[in-house]
């Protein structure tokens, strides 16, 4: 027992210790500053100005490890398109002038291929031109060769409708295991009939490998996995309603679908149909248990609908399926996977994760953007954890954050046309992470900065508001210690006096006097005299006997003591004075204040202003209600001030000096004050009595803590 004392006790002195309670108070107010603290800021390094048809891509064209800058300018008057390779430090490695046979009406975002064996590497372009389209060739010391990919279907009325195109590269995979790897991609005409297909391309010896058969959907989300060496090329497709007049396709447009190719560019099972009206399809790869699923999610444009969530394997079984309760219609894009949790916008803008093991939803509070929109994400500073680029649609800024979404870095974007921003992220020999982003209007390219310092700074940061809290709970403390000090001081003072107060109750003047009063109304036999005397005489001993140790007392005591003490002096002193005590309101009888104040200046009244009246002296008590204060009226019809003073013998005032310092002292410890004021009468030159005025609060304490 004695042991568990022990601990407690220590347990105690540690937590009430001066530098416990300043850890606790330095980490509280490093909780709500540290966001202040960013290891990671974002620099705007160049802002160059474009034409509309400049175009500027990243690739590793040498084989350095390094980007270089390949620039592309589209010569509309002059019918070509010029190319320009420049390293990181601006030299220029390559420029040559592009001259298809016949100019294209379109070109797409090249595509940097390995390097052949004589480390030269390709670029790739999708070329259009009079309603054909091929596979454009680059090898930087060659003209443009061409592949015959396909020929657009019109039909109709889509005649002449501009063209729409999507397009993407799946990436290389050796479909025929000649050590030599082709290139997987899909065309898809937005507005016309078709083509919309997967193709396998061997771009070195210029010729179509495999062509998928027409697939009607009309994809907007693709990539290439690869499970146990064989690929899967995974398609999910938007219902555009552009082709509700050929039914007799494969698949219509009018529905969205979830497709996977094999190597050969045959479904590896049949389409999942993901819904109508022009719902748009996202899919993620996740690894449960060492077994491999895709979660497919489409997004409704019909409000009354539940966004639809798939588990699928990799045989097209569908294992399970889950509703979205909060999923914002009608949202392209901002959707987005970490680990196995799936991220999405709710009709609030605020993110919603969905966690693919548990099959749970809970939200995710992205503090820095209003109406916060997943744009990319990006292992910009390579330390194998991707960064993650928002836009705030209501304020059009973009922020960079870690995949805690916390202490997120601002870019700041001064254009109009940040709908169309693009983002790369090119490799360079220096170190820097790059954003570079491409507009219609500039290319701007900023620096994503890691603070070296900032363990360092962090460390002081936390230092400072240690050593900080630690002297501002010294000096509380201190303060406290010596208030405390001061107030024991008082405390102990005001013991001393009410100690004297007692004394003088019980002087032996009155004592003695009191006692022979008694003794003389019994020998006359007047008894009920002698009784009322010692009743009033033994509530004076009981109630200062009682009251000794009390700093306040209620108004009602301290009456009730004033009226014992002038029922005897009343009996002494017979027909020489008469007393009153008048209470306005009885509510105010439970105030506090310091014991023998009223008692004090009653005697005071009855030793000097009635001293030399014979009959019909009078003592007047009145207690009036004042709202926050009891304002007490002691009143006399003596002889006044001056008179007693002159009449009396010398007196040291040291019965008022000790009242005072008692009321200063009870004073020191309450903010509202009591309050002494001496009142003279007059009637011209005649003086008509004395009265003290004394105002206590009613919220008088004891002490600062009440």
């Amino acid at each position: 027992m004695l042991k568990l004392i022990n601990i407690k006790i220590k347990i105690s002195n540690i937590l009430s210790s001066i530098w416990f309670i300043a850890l606790i108070i330095a980490l509280s107010i490093f909780i709500f500053t540290s966001d202040n603290f960013k290891e990671f800021s974002v620099k705007l390094l160049s802002e160059e100005g474009k034409y509309y048809d400049d175009y500027r891509f990243f690739y590793d064209i040498n084989n350095d490890s390094i980007d270089e800058n390949v620039d592309i300018t589209y010569f509309d008057l002059v019918k070509s398109m010029g190319l320009s390779i420049n390293n990181d430090k601006g030299k220029i490695l390559h420029t040559s002038l592009m001259t298809p046979f016949n100019f294209p009406e379109y070109f797409t975002e090249p595509y940097l291929t390995p390097p052949d064996e004589d480390s030269i590497k390709n670029l790739l372009y999708i070329i259009e031109r009079n309603d054909e389209i091929y596979l454009g060739t680059n090898r930087l010391d060659t003209l443009i060769e061409q592949i015959f990919l396909d020929t657009i279907y019109s039909a109709g009325e889509y005649k002449g409708v501009p063209k729409a195109y999507d397009y993407g590269y799946f990436g290389l995979f050796d479909v025929n295991n000649d050590e030599k790897k082709e290139l997987y991609l899909y065309i898809a005409e937005g507005y016309r009939v078709f083509p919309r297909k997967l193709y396998c391309v061997d771009y070195k010896n210029n010729k179509v490998i495999k062509k998928s058969a027409n697939f009607g959907a009309f994809p907007v989300n693709y990539k290439m996995y690869s499970i146990d060496n064989e690929p899967y090329f995974v398609v999910g497709s938007q219902a555009t309603t552009n082709m509700t007049e050929f039914q007799d396709f494969y698949l219509c447009d009018t529905a969205s679908y979830f497709l996977v190719f094999d190597k050969n560019l045959e479904l590896k099972f049949d389409p999942v149909y993901m819904g109508s009206n022009a719902s748009r399809v996202y899919f993620f790869l996740q690894k449960i248990n060492n077994q491999y699923f895709f979660f497919v999610l489409a997004n409704p444009y019909d409000e009354a609908k539940k966004a639809n969530l798939k588990k699928i394997d990799l045989k097209g079984n569908i294992i399970d399926e889950y509703k979205l309760q909060d999923f914002m219609k009608a949202t392209f894009d901002g959707i987005f996977s970490i680990e196995n949790n799936i991220f999405y916008i709710n009709s609030n803008f605020e993110y919603k994760k969905f966690n693919t093991i548990s099959n749970t939803e809970t939200f995710v509070k992205l503090k820095f953007a209003e109406k916060p929109f997943w744009l990319i994400s990006f292992d910009i500073d390579k330390d194998g954890n991707n960064e993650h680029l928002f836009r705030d649609k209501s304020s059009n800024k973009i922020y960079v954050t870690r995949s805690n979404f916390k202490k997120p870095t601002q870019i700041i974007l001064p254009l109009d046309e940040i709908d169309r921003a693009r983002f790369y992220f090119p490799q360079k020999k220096d170190d820097k992470n790059i954003i570079f982003v491409w507009t219609y209007s500039a290319f701007y390219t900023f620096e994503y900065i890691k603070d070296k310092w900032y363990i360092l700074k962090l460390l002081g940061f936390i230092t400072l508001l240690f050593v900080g809290a630690y002297l501002f709970v010294f000096t509380i403390q201190a303060i406290l210690k010596y208030r405390l000090k001061q107030r024991q001081k008082i405390t102990t003072r005001i013991k001393e006096l009410e100690f004297i107060n007692v004394r003088n109750q019980m002087n032996p003047h009155f004592t003695l006097n009191t006692l022979n009063f008694i003794s003389t109304s019994i020998l006359k036999n007047e008894k009920e005299k002698a009784y009322d005397v010692i009743s009033g005489f033994s509530n004076i001993i009981r109630s200062t006997l009682l009251d000794s140790n009390k700093i306040l007392r209620t108004l009602n005591e301290e009456l009730k003591f004033v009226d014992d003490y002038l029922k005897i002096q009343k009996a002494r002193f017979f027909g020489k004075f008469d007393y009153f005590i008048d209470i306005k309101k009885n509510d105010i009888k439970n105030i506090k204040l310091p014991p023998f104040i009223i008692q004090i200046f009653v005697e005071n009244s009855l030793k000097h202003g009635l001293k030399t009246v014979k009959s019909g002296g009078k003592i007047i008590i009145d207690v009036i209600d004042n709202e926050k204060n009891a304002d007490i009226y002691i009143k006399d019809n003596g002889i006044g001030r001056k008179a007693a003073k002159n009449l009396s013998a010398p007196s040291t005032g040291k019965g008022l000096s000790l009242t005072k310092e008692y009321i200063d002292l009870i004073n020191s410890l309450n903010k509202e004050k009591i309050s002494l004021e001496f009142i003279d009468s007059f009637e011209g030159d005649v003086s008509k009595g004395f009265t003290v005025k004394i105002t206590v609060p009613k919220n008088l304490k004891q002490s600062e803590k009440g």
